[in-house]
C-alpha cells in the first residue's frame, strides 16, 4: 500500500503531541484560561447591559408618559 510520507509519520507525531500535552499540563492551562476569561466577560456584560438599559429607558419612559397622560 502506497501512502504519502506525511501520513506514514502521523502516528509518531500524534504520540509526540499527546506527550507534550501531558508534560505541559495543557488541561490545567486551558482550565485556568477559561476561568480567567469568564471573570473578564461577566463584568463586561454587566456594564454593557446596564448602559443599554439606561439608553433604552429614557425613550420608553417618554413614550409611556405621552400615551398615558390624562386627557381633559
Amino acid at each position: 500500500m502506497v501512502t504519502h510520507p506525511t501520513v506514514q509519520n502521523a502516528n509518531p507525531r500524534m504520540r509526540y503531541l499527546l506527550n507534550r500535552c501531558v508534560e505541559d499540563r495543557l488541561n490545567a492551562s486551558v482550565a485556568a484560561l477559561t476561568f480567567v476569561s469568564l471573570f473578564a466577560l461577566v463584568p463586561l456584560l454587566t456594564v454593557t447591559l446596564s448602559i443599554a438599559s439606561a439608553l433604552l429607558a429614557a425613550p420608553l419612559a417618554e413614550l409611556f408618559a405621552t400615551e398615558q397622560s390624562p386627557s381633559a
